[in-house]
């Protein structure tokens, strides 16, 4: 399904119960975005302190405010760089930015949450879900999205629209229609969202290798298109090795940073709840290993979807599945199961199952040392899979006898 302007209404509805949702705890930042800050302290001011700084008195890749008096590279200071770069220019030769910074900010998230909801809404439709359901996941998804951790502290991180934007260039390319065009958006998305943050180019970068290989094994016959559609991402994120390397003027910048075995997602990470009077007695009884940087819970939903997939293939294999069936959509299909390869990256496996030479052979690795970041992947896509299940097996089993589903 093609953007049209019958989903106008449908996209309408969405920012008004976005903004509906938002305004009891947001509203006073909506209408005054620089007199507030959504951290007070640690990574969260220092992020913008940093912003602001840059705005104010610096030029160029060099950060002089911190490792005084040497400074650092602008791309690892965690300070919207590309953002920063862009409006450095309009506050020295236009008019002044930076005592407004810390607005720019807030704005730009709050924003971005919402331009999540519209592109999930998309997705959603492009499935065939009808509008009234796709308004209500995606704005339930939304506000459920593990990126509004980082609102206290990784502020860059907080933007909400980035993967589910990406995958949806990814649709409208696997569409066949103006190729070349979302070929060229999906390399130039990938380098700009890669100048909000880096982290942004890996997981882009992750989500579509693994989505080209997953295909790779289905469809042979088309190994050129998806071969080229990789290039998309590895283009990218090759030239920001390569400007990293050109410009970057630290030269004791450590090979081996720490975190690509500690900061990780677990199973307990992303199919626990974290934060509710169920998650306490589940805490309490399984004590399970939650790290932050790991925190990405699917949702009771998502989990049940997840349940339910498992039992059923247990099924299959005893060849004794009965009843309604529903078939995912080959196209969402090969997403979901994507991002269960990229869920597996994120739990560092199969690195830290004694395979650590591996992160020797490929150095670059390491220094995406957060991997639970990656698990966002799967949390957008999940939703979306079993909303898309769901919606259909209930109208199945509104026809004949309960049964169960497949996934195709």
């Amino acid at each position: 399904m093609t953007m049209s302007l019958r989903e106008s209404p449908g996209l309408l509805l969405v920012v008004f119960l976005m903004l509906l949702c938002l305004w009891p705890g947001f509203g006073d930042v909506f209408l005054n975005p620089n007199g507030y800050l959504f951290a007070n302290s640690g990574d969260g001011l220092k992020n913008y302190f940093n912003f602001g700084y840059y705005l104010k008195y610096d030029t160029g890749f060099k950060f002089s405010a911190i490792n005084y008096p040497y400074g650092d590279h602008l791309l690892f200071t965690d300070t919207h760089p590309l953002l920063a770069y862009l409006l450095n220019l309009v506050d020295d030769h236009l008019f002044e930015l930076a005592p407004n910074s810390a607005g720019i900010i807030n704005l730009a998230i709050l924003l971005g949450v919402v331009a999540g909801a519209l592109v999930l809404y998309l997705i959603l439709r492009h499935y065939s879900l009808p509008v009234w359901y796709s308004v209500i996941i995606a704005v339930c998804v939304t506000l459920l999205s593990p990126q509004w951790d980082r609102i206290h502290g990784h502020l860059s991180l907080s933007y909400v629209f980035i993967i589910p934007l990406f995958w949806y260039l990814v649709i409208r390319y696997e569409q066949g229609r103006s190729r070349i065009l979302y070929w060229c958006l999906l390399f130039f998305y990938t380098l700009i969202v890669g100048g909000i943050h880096i982290y942004y180019v890996a997981i882009c970068a992750a989500f579509m290798l693994a989505y080209v290989f997953v295909n790779l094994v289905r469809n042979k016959d088309r190994r050129s298109v998806y071969l080229t559609l990789s290039l998309s991402v590895i283009l990218p994120l090759a030239l920001y090795q390569t400007i990293t390397i050109a410009t970057d003027f630290i030269p004791d910048r450590p090979d081996s940073p720490y975190g690509f075995y500690t900061y990780y997602a677990t199973l307990a990470s992303v199919f626990l709840p974290h934060i509710s009077s169920s998650a306490d007695v589940v805490n309490h009884i399984l004590q399970p290993n939650l790290s932050w940087e790991g925190r990405a819970f699917v949702g009771t939903p998502a989990l049940i979807f997840i349940i339910g997939l498992i039992v059923f293939y247990a099924q299959r294999l005893r060849q004794k599945v009965v009843g309604a069936q529903v078939e995912i959509p080959t196209s969402l299909s090969a997403i979901f199961w994507a991002s269960g390869i990229v869920l597996l990256f994120s739990m560092c496996i199969p690195f830290k199952w004694g395979l650590q030479f591996l992160t020797e052979l490929i150095p670059p690795l390491k220094q995406f040392r957060a991997l639970g970041r990656f698990s966002w992947i799967f949390f957008y896509v999940v939703n979306v899979s079993a909303a898309w299940t769901f919606f259909h097996l209930f109208n199945q089993l509104r026809k004949s006898a309960p049964g169960w589903y497949s996934v195709v």
